[in-house]
C-alpha cells in the first residue's frame, strides 16, 4: 500500500513539473516582422518559470509544433519542418540565458546580429535570413519554439534538474518586403511619370 502511495505521488509531481507555467514573451510581442530578400531578421524573448530556475537549451523557427508530441528542432515527428523561404541560425549555442524563478533574464530581450556570432554580440531567439529570391510579398509564418530544462533549489550547477527537455512555442512570421532602396526607386519612377503625365496634359 505505501508502495503504491509513493508511485501515486510520483506521478502527481511529475505531472506537476509538466504542466508547469513557463511564460515566454517575444520582442515584438505579436512576433511579426519584416524584411527584405536577403536581410537577416529576428525576436528578442524573455522567458521564466513560476518556480524553478530555468535554463534555455535551444531554439528553432517552425511551421508548427506540439509542444506535446513533436521532435525538436522542427520534427512532428517526421520529416523536418523549418519555415521555408529563409534560414534559421539558433543563437543559444553562443549565450547562456538563465532565469531565476519570476525574474526573466533580460539579457535576450533585444535582438542583436552581429556575426560572427562568436564574437558578436548576437542576442535573442536566433536570426532569420530570408533568402534572396523569396518572393516579394510572401508571408513566412510559423512559431518560435524554446527547449528549456528546469532546476528546483538554485541555478544549473548548483539545482538539481527536473526531468528532461520542456518546450514552449509563440506564433511567429516575416514578411517579405521590397528594400528602402527599391520602395524609393519605385516612388521616384512612379513620380516621374506622373509629372511627365501631367506636362503632357499641360501642353495639350
Amino acid at each position: 500500500m505505501k508502495t503504491i502511495l509513493l508511485g501515486v505521488l510520483l506521478v502527481l509531481s511529475l505531472a506537476s513539473v509538466c504542466t508547469a507555467t513557463a511564460t515566454l514573451t517575444l520582442n515584438p510581442v505579436n512576433g511579426a516582422l519584416v524584411g527584405a530578400p536577403g536581410q537577416s531578421v529576428g525576436w528578442g524573448f524573455t522567458i521564466s518559470d513560476d518556480t524553478n530556475w530555468l535554463l534555455v537549451v535551444g531554439t528553432a523557427f517552425c511551421t508548427s509544433f506540439n509542444t506535446s508530441t513533436d521532435i525538436f528542432p522542427c520534427a512532428n515527428p517526421g520529416p523536418p519542418n523549418p519555415v521555408p523561404g529563409g534560414t534559421y541560425l539558433d543563437f543559444t549555442q553562443f549565450n547562456f540565458v538563465v532565469s531565476a524563478p519570476n525574474v526573466p533574464d533580460p539579457s535576450q530581450q533585444i535582438f542583436t546580429y552581429n556575426p560572427p556570432c562568436n564574437v558578436g554580440p548576437c542576442t535573442g531567439t536566433g536570426a532569420f535570413t530570408i533568402n534572396g529570391n523569396t518572393p516579394v510579398g510572401s508571408l513566412l509564418s510559423g512559431v518560435i519554439v524554446v527547449d528549456y530544462n528546469l532546476f528546483s533549489g538554485g541555478p544549473p550547477g548548483v539545482g538539481t534538474q527536473i526531468g528532461g527537455d520542456f518546450f514552449i512555442e509563440k506564433n511567429a512570421s516575416v514578411f517579405v518586403a521590397p528594400e528602402p532602396a527599391t520602395l524609393l526607386l519605385l516612388g521616384s519612377t512612379l513620380a516621374g511619370l506622373g509629372l511627365a503625365r501631367f506636362r503632357r496634359r499641360k501642353r495639350s
